[in-house]
């Protein structure tokens, strides 16, 4: 494995650097910035965002219309990094759930005490 960083901004954002304004540990490696060119064509190319936003909107929609419980209280996402919020006033927490879900076989994990994220991985296709 070859480390690598680097931000994707808007234009307003980016406008603030300067050259030699802002480094990076990792960044401007000739390897590290070739295998990151290579993966950013294959992103493209094989279409994984236009999948990644089509296959989110599939799970968050089957969340909401196979979760039929008054636990649920919100199902939010962007491409594949999705959550469900359990209600707060719920008699189980996102850790309670997601030990639960851990027993048949789905890993996840709470980021918030009642929020749980869902995160596939990106060449998911079905």
């Amino acid at each position: 494995m070859t480390p690598a960083s680097g931000i994707f901004a808007d234009d307003n954002i980016m406008s603030t650097f300067t050259i030699g304004n802002h480094g990076s540990t990792f960044g401007g490696n000739p390897l590290s910035m070739a295998i990151v060119k290579a993966s950013m064509e294959v992103m493209r190319d094989e279409g994984m965002v236009e999948n990644s936003r089509e296959r989110g909107d599939q799970m968050r929609n089957g969340f909401r219309e196979h979760i039929n419980s008054k636990l649920l209280k919100d199902v939010r996402g962007r491409g594949l990094m999705s959550a469900i919020e359990v209600d707060n006033y719920a008699y189980i927490n996102g850790d309670d759930l997601c030990n639960i879900f851990r027993h048949y076989g789905l890993l996840t994990k709470s980021t918030k005490e009642y929020s749980i994220r869902f995160t596939p991985a990106l060449v998911m296709n079905a």
